[in-house]
């Protein structure tokens, strides 16, 4: 920049090499002031901006340069005309919507786990603080709206849009993103002037907290069961949080594999219930400092996962959802650490001490044979079947008397019908008692002989057998694998260089941020995830927007070039790397499990045993007494 700019004292600033350029300005180095950046704007600041952006700079407060990329001075020109203003530097941070999904998240924090998450939700919660603090509202929420360093650091960016109250004067917000906007404001047919508060900021940082916490899902984003579409704007209007106690009564599902609040503490889904609620627009939605409160306990409350240590959860909640998810849609969610030791003898590193828990599997003693079935009825007495004379005698009499009744009425045949009945029901009594105890004699026989060998010990140990076996071949697997990518390098070129192309509202037809928030919340970010199968599962997002978004793939596909001379893609090697790691925790988890496993399988066994020897024991004495 060859014109001479001025703070407002009329120093020079000396404007260096330009950083960035965005839609509004280029933002440049500052000669001598390595902490600061001039961002200087591509058209002229009208002068209500001007007076804005002086009374940002006359308001700025320590705490507000800290969290924010708030400006510190006012960048004039010769005339005296605001041209841009001076910003802190900000290096290394990246922007926080790259958090959200799973594969972005891999890739450019590929170090971050769910309390790292948690951690940046109560920073991105202080920066709100701080503005509302300082009586300020951010106004334009969105997913752009911070930016993330590898520590969980947060800045809040584009100050200048933010609706700034300084001596007693109001500069509005004028611009807003629906998809984080509360209900009250949608259907607005423009921000400009409108008069923003702490409780619409309060919405929206909800809904960022929200897709921080659960892998990019919007909350109102899912199924709707209705004739009509509901895009999330719709949604929004009519309270339709997906998550909540009354999704269904409002025709809502969850999408697909989504991690559900069930895995957060109930004092935090209540504050999401808050947030998103009938009636939440009457000053009722968390304020950030109570979101600061409750990620900080939440952040306290998580249990590294012994299965995958790249996961953590509320153990009191029940076993670990990430797993789960993982389980199910075999995609990792997290970069896994979990090392081992090759056949070469290189290790990755020890996750878990195999040997150890081995040994502790070798010494649960399985339960001892029981004695044969036979041999446990010598010398007893045993039920015998009902006496057959009785049974056939009272059967011939009832014979007899039938036809004699048929042919005579004398008293004698009179008398011989008196004595049947007493005699017919003692008999089929004995038959009846007899036939009962020896039915239950040879329940109690069969039940016997299933227990004299220790079958469902000895088939569990033998599923921790083969378990171990496998655990000793992942390296196997793992060189196998690594010859099926070496010999599919085409696709896995143009993998790469599909899933290298975000994304973006405004670069593909019909794709707004509403649209693009739809599609994250179903797990599709970059072009790699666009197919048609995939895109079937997306509701509302229409035949249109399909055809256009599948164009965009194929252009991309037109242009890749493949490189035979060049090396296998990192993220193939990677990907294998997280398949056979997810496989391996299942099988040390299952391992891990297997000394208790086997020790409650020897107990209910020897349990069982002793209340069917009583039971046996109770028929015999039966026997003798009858």
């Amino acid at each position: 920049m060859k014109a001479s700019l001025f703070d407002r004292q009329g120093v020079p600033i000396k404007i260096g090499k330009e950083i960035a350029r965005g839609g509004e300005g280029a933002i440049l180095e500052i000669q001598g002031h390595p902490k600061y950046v001039a961002k200087v704007y591509h058209k002229p600041v009208f002068e209500a901006k001007a007076a804005k952006l002086n009374a940002m700079v006359d308001t700025k407060t320590a705490r507000l340069v800290e969290l924010a990329a708030w400006p510190v001075e006012v960048i004039q020109d010769g005339d005296g005309h605001v041209v841009g203003v001076v910003l802190p530097k900000i290096l290394d941070y990246k922007d926080i919507h790259l958090l959200y999904g799973p594969r972005s998240r891999m890739r450019e924090f590929p170090t971050a786990t769910w309390p790292f998450l948690i951690r940046t939700a109560a920073n991105l919660a202080r920066a709100f603080s701080a503005i509302h603090e300082a009586g300020h509202v951010i106004g334009d929420v969105n997913d752009k709206v911070a930016l993330v360093s590898e520590k969980s650091i947060v800045k809040l960016i584009d100050c200048d849009s933010f609706q700034v109250n300084a001596d007693k004067k109001l500069y509005p917000c004028d611009v807003g993103v629906l998809t984080h906007q509360p209900p009250e404001f949608q259907g607005v047919k423009t921000f400009r002037g409108l008069r923003r508060t702490k409780n619409h900021d309060n919405f929206g940082l909800s809904v960022l907290i929200f897709q921080l916490l659960f892998m990019a899902r919007h909350p109102f984003s899912g199924s709707y069961e209705g004739p009509e579409d509901m895009p999330i704007e719709k949604a929004i209007k009519e309270y339709r949080y997906v998550y909540g106690p009354d999704a269904a009564n409002k025709k809502m599902k969850p999408p697909p594999h989504a991690i559900m609040p069930t895995a957060l503490p109930p004092e935090m889904r209540e504050l999401f219930e808050r947030a998103f609620a009938e009636g939440s627009d009457k000053k009722m939605r968390p304020a950030a400092k109570e979101w600061v409160v409750a990620l900080e306990e939440l952040f306290s409350a998580v249990t590294k996962c012994k299965t995958n240590p790249s996961h953590s959860f509320i153990l009191r909640n029940g076993p670990c959802p990430f797993c789960a998810l993982e389980s199910t849609t075999c995609s990792a969610l997290f970069n896994l650490p979990v090392l081992f030791q090759t056949k070469e003898g290189r290790q990755r590193t020890a996750l878990i001490n195999i040997g150890t828990i081995w040994k502790e599997i070798r010494t649960v003693k399985p339960p001892g044979k029981l004695a044969p079935f036979q041999q446990m009825t010598e010398g007893k007495a045993l039920p015998k079947p009902a006496s057959k004379f009785i049974y056939y005698v009272s059967s011939l009499a009832i014979i007899i008397t039938a036809i004699g009744l048929a042919h005579s009425t004398d008293n004698a045949s009179l008398a011989l019908l008196g004595v049947i009945p007493p005699l017919w029901l003692f008999s089929r009594g004995n038959s009846s008692r007899a036939g009962r105890s020896r039915k239950r004699f040879t329940q109690v026989e069969l039940r016997w002989k299933a227990l004299v060998s220790p079958r469902e010990f000895l088939k569990y140990h033998a599923k921790l057998v083969e378990a171990k076996k496998a655990l000793n071949n992942l390296g196997d697997e793992h060189e196998r694998k690594m010859k099926d990518v070496h010999s599919s390098k085409h696709q896995d070129q143009l993998d790469c260089w599909l899933d290298k192309h975000k994304i973006a509202p405004g670069e593909i037809k019909g794709i707004s941020s509403a649209a693009l928030a739809i599609l994250q919340s179903y797990g599709i970010e970059t072009a790699k995830d666009l197919k048609r199968k995939s895109l079937a599962e997306v509701p509302t997002i229409g035949s249109a927007r399909v055809k256009a978004l599948m164009a965009w793939r194929l252009q991309l596909e037109k242009k890749f070039m493949f490189d035979p001379g060049k090396g296998v893609d990192p993220m193939a090697i990677a990907s294998v790397g997280r398949e056979i790691d997810m496989k391996r925790a299942e099988l040390v988890q299952l391992l891990a499990e297997g000394p208790a496993k086997l020790k409650h399988i020897a107990r209910q066994t020897h349990l069982r045993r002793v209340a069917l020897k009583t039971e046996f024991d109770t028929i015999c004495d039966t026997a003798v007494a009858a």
